[in-house]
């Protein structure tokens, strides 16, 4: 019981000075974590690192975007543990500072969630809404593309490449006018 109490004290440290955290070391964090005698709740499976490598840079890659102007890591910042640290997401057309600030773009009706452990297999709803989902019997994939979702879609070739439900929620954003494309006529 008192790991859970370290665990609490410890969140709560950093959520009231969050740069505490930004002032530590990873390597610090750890054995912090390690002294409170803090472990993970399950082993991770290694990773491919190439597949991590090519990942980590789409993610920052601005190319992706329709305006060649927003990637998913300018919402998705690590500064602000893969959020934005704003009520309201700033679409395609915005600029970050080191403080965000909406200099252009456009208000979203949602907040940018954070991307931490969203890719774990215990997690199968993805949005405030849960449009995008995995069947826990049947892993069918359901998502807002009709030809991605069922046991047959017609799309299937995308369906096999995904990983899960956390991959085909990666691909809407680069879809949405709003988010990652820009609007009709704003771009080739």
């Amino acid at each position: 019981m008192l790991k859970y109490y370290s665990l609490i004290v410890l969140s709560l440290a950093f959520v009231a000075r969050p740069s505490m955290a930004q002032e530590m070391s990873a390597q610090q964090i750890f054995e912090l974590a390690r002294g409170m005698n803090l472990r993970s709740l399950e082993e991770l499976p290694e990773k491919n690192r190439d597949l991590y490598k090519l990942g980590e840079a789409l993610f920052f890659d601005k190319e992706l975007s329709g305006n060649r102007n927003i990637s998913c890591g300018s919402c998705h910042s690590p500064k602000f543990y893969s959020a934005d640290g704003l009520a309201l997401g700033i679409g395609e057309g915005s600029q970050f500072t080191p403080v965000p600030e909406l200099l252009r773009g456009k208000i979203l009706k949602r907040h940018t969630p954070h991307l931490i452990n969203l890719g774990r297999d215990n997690i199968r709803h993805y949005f405030w809404d849960g449009r995008i989902s995995r069947s826990s019997q049947s892993q069918a994939l359901f998502t807002p593309e009709p030809k991605l979702n069922g046991q047959a879609p017609e799309l299937s070739e995308i369906v096999r490449a995904l990983s899960g439900p956390f991959a085909a929620q990666a691909l809407f954003p680069m879809l949405s006018p709003e988010e990652m494309r820009g609007q009709p006529g704003s771009n080739e």
